[in-house]
This record gives C-alpha cells, structure tokens and sequence, in this order.
C-alpha cells in the first residue's frame, strides 16, 4: 500500500493491473453454450481456457478511528481472451465503481506494533 502524501499521508492507495487466466471449466461455466439451450440467435459454444482479459484497479482506504471508509475504480478489458467468440459475449469492457463504509464494532485490548509484522 502506498501513503500518498498529497492526501497527508493517511490515507492508504492500491493500485493493481495485469492479466487473467482461467481454466476451460471456469470459461466454460459463464461463456460457454451447451447445445440443448442452443437457439438461433444464441449457438452453442464450446469455451477454451486460458486468456481471460486484463483488469486495472485503483482504491483509497482510511481509517477514522472506529469507521473506516474506501473506494475503488475498476476497469476491465476481454478484448482478446480466450471466450470472444462466444455468443453470450455482449461488452469486450467494463467500468465499475464502488463506496465502502465499515464500524468497528470491537477490538482487541493487545495491538500489534507496526514494526512487529513480519515482512
């Protein structure tokens, strides 16, 4: 996690990006077409495994005494993977958003120096 200073330094960013892989069962389970649900607008298909698009995230997190609070922006890209031909395929990218809020309710009496983790 990075502590940008321009925010003061409490508040804590992640940033992540790279590819994705799966198995033939995993694409197959939300890409592929079995051929009794087969129609003329939607035919069967067989999905492959491997390459399942790229995904760049960003998100910020602070916490405010008992209430921490986050957000995230992610993107997501199947331009190329593995299932493109697949007629349940409609968007080759995505856009997501999201706001998190979170109490703590409890917490233990005995805290962990920052220094004590182990790297």
């Amino acid at each position: 996690m990075l502590r940008p200073e321009f925010l003061g330094g409490k508040w804590n960013a992640g940033f992540q990006t790279g590819p994705l892989f799966a198995s033939r069962e995993y694409h197959q389970y939300f890409y592929g077409v079995e051929q009794q649900f087969a129609t003329a607008q939607r035919p069967a298909y067989e999905a492959k495994g491997g390459y399942s698009g790229a995904l760049a995230l960003a998100s910020l997190t602070r916490r405010i005494g008992k209430l921490y609070v986050g957000g995230f922006v992610r993107y997501d890209s199947l331009r190329g993977a593995a299932f493109e031909n697949s007629p349940l395929l409609r968007r080759e990218h995505s856009v997501m958003a999201g706001v998190a809020v979170a109490y703590v309710l409890t917490e233990s009496e005995r805290k962990v120096e920052v220094g004590d983790v182990a790297p």
